[in-house]
């Protein structure tokens, strides 16, 4: 909304970069501009780097002097061909021409090029050959230090003074989220692993109360913070030892309740055991924090083995609740781990059955999948008519790719295949995918993020070169064949495509020039 305010009162473009001189500009929004200035250190750096422009269309985007090429504009890498180029200024579609759904480079150049010059040239359309322009969708700039390009002051925060990466806490604590425990308990879990919950230490550091009242209440030594409260001081500590020696594992002690967190993870084996082993690292700290605040305000004595008694009282509740036929009550959980292990082992999903099924007629289906392994990443997918017989597949290679990267692909595989071999006359076209990210961004109900606008930019030129297309999200066991097909991709060295005829049902692989010179096409 202010975005739109300031441009509208100053008459400033869609995009709005760099400081102004002008007269009419307010002092506030003159100081704001000035943050892109040199002479700010770190601040203008970060801003520097964090400001890029993702292309869509590429008709506000400038080709040689804006950054959205990485880490570099055109006009530094190629400050020869900039000094000679006879559009300096001109956005990127002034740049080239579509050739029927193929966007073609031309470069306008002042004079005719001398031999090295051509040389540079064709290292300049190396660069830019892999950009793809959609027409339906705009320029925009985007944040490079937020995974969604959204500016947030903490993000150029940790960017100017050198911050750890702090995606690095949300992929630790992403697995407190699990939904066996009450939300409260997680959100609390949540705050106490980044060091938010206010102990007393915290509120002395905040003013709150007075620096001699920050010890610890349990043991009056140290300063009460959240590692020596939860974990480190001698009551928790001793806590934490018998539950883990209840569990039957061997502990190399860590320093701090995140360090505890992460090993905790590794002491269970199988999504259900780990589950609800988060349990019990859940119920241990939220029953210290209660026992804590009872010393504190209801100035109770703490007994240390009634403490580990009700942490496995309400362990024993919690797995009641998410699976009622558990035949042991909170004291008979304490004697022994083996049948809580042994029953989390048989629990199985209650996700009803979920099949593969048939388009209406007159369609075509596509099942499509992405895998992403440790060092390679695959696509696959399987088109099938509304009787369900296969008409053609492909699997092969990506590059390494991330797994909703490599779903991009394999959609887009499959619909450079359906507009190159003329699918768009066969009737509309559905495509089923099991990631729900991607089904979403396509739909357009979730904003698809930057750093993939240019497989969604490719997507959106195929999809409307096709009659008809719709997206939709499908459950793993209904995507089997696409699954397999985008693993067993990863591990091949060249993409494999076959098809099939609907007459005879016998199979026929395309034409080696045919495919292999599409699949060229494609991963370039």
């Amino acid at each position: 909304m202010w975005k739109r305010m300031i441009k509208e009162k100053y008459n400033l473009p869609d995009i709005i970069q760099g400081p102004s001189n002008s007269s009419r500009v307010s002092n506030l929004w003159r100081n704001i501009q000035c943050l892109l200035e040199p002479g700010l250190g770190n601040v203008e750096k970060a801003i520097k780097e964090g400001l890029a422009f993702s292309v869509g269309a590429g008709n506000l985007t400038k080709f040689w002097e804006d950054l959205w090429l990485g880490g570099f504009t055109l006009k530094d890498k190629f400050p020869r061909l900039y000094s000679i180029s006879s559009l300096t200024s001109q956005p990127i579609e002034s740049f080239g021409f579509w050739d029927g759904i193929k966007w073609s480079w031309l470069i306008p150049w002042r004079r005719d090029l001398f031999q090295w010059e051509e040389d540079l040239e064709n290292e300049l359309l190396d660069v830019i050959g892999g950009l793809v322009i959609a027409p339906g969708r705009r320029d925009k700039i985007v944040w490079r230090h937020t995974i969604d390009g959204n500016y947030t002051v903490k993000s150029l925060t940790c960017a100017s003074e050198n911050c750890p990466d702090t995606s690095l806490l949300s992929v630790t604590t992403s697995k407190i989220w699990t939904g066996w425990t009450p939300p409260k308990v997680e959100f609390f879990v949540w705050l106490a692993l980044q060091g938010r919950i206010n102990t007393r230490g915290r509120l002395c550091s905040l003013g709150i109360l007075p620096r001699s009242e920050s010890s610890c209440p349990f043991c009056h030594q140290q300063e009460e913070s959240v590692d020596h409260l939860l974990f480190l001081c001698e009551g928790p500590r001793m806590i934490w030892y018998k539950i883990i020696n209840w569990w039957g594992v061997e502990w190399c002690c860590g320093n701090t309740l995140s360090n505890l967190f992460e090993q905790w993870q590794t002491f269970a084996s199988g999504k259900k055991q780990r589950q609800v082993w988060s349990m019990m690292f859940n119920a241990a700290v939220w029953t210290i924090w209660i026992e804590r605040n009872k010393v504190i305000f209801e100035e109770n004595h703490i007994d240390w083995g009634n403490v580990l008694y009700l942490v496995y009282i309400r362990f024993g509740l919690w797995l009641k609740a998410v699976k009622i036929n558990l035949p042991y009550s909170g004291p008979e959980i304490m004697h022994s781990s083996d049948g809580i292990k042994f029953r989390t082992n048989l629990i199985k999903p209650t996700r009803p059955p979920c099949e593969w099924s048939a388009p209406p007629t007159g369609c075509l289906k596509w099942n499509t999948d992405g895998s992403s392994l440790d060092y390679s990443s695959g696509v696959g997918g399987v088109l099938r008519d509304c009787n369900g017989n296969f008409l053609c597949i492909f699997s092969g290679p990506a590059s390494n790719l991330d797994s909703n990267s490599a779903e991009l692909r394999a959609i887009r595989f499959a619909l450079e295949f359906s507009v190159k071999f003329g699918l768009k006359e066969k009737g509309n076209i559905l495509v089923e995918s099991d990631s729900l990210n991607v089904v979403n961004w396509l739909q357009k109900e979730i904003d698809s993020p930057w750093s993939k606008a240019q497989d969604f930019n490719a997507i959106a030129n195929l999809s409307s070169q096709l009659s008809s297309i719709t997206y939709n999200h499908v459950c793993r066991e209904a995507n089997s064949v696409a699954d397999s097909l985008a693993k067993q991709g990863a591990l091949r060295s060249d993409m494999f495509v076959a098809c099939f005829t609907q007459s005879k049902r016998n199979k026929v692989i395309f034409e080696k020039e045919n495919w292999l010179s599409f699949y060229n096409d494609f991963s370039g």
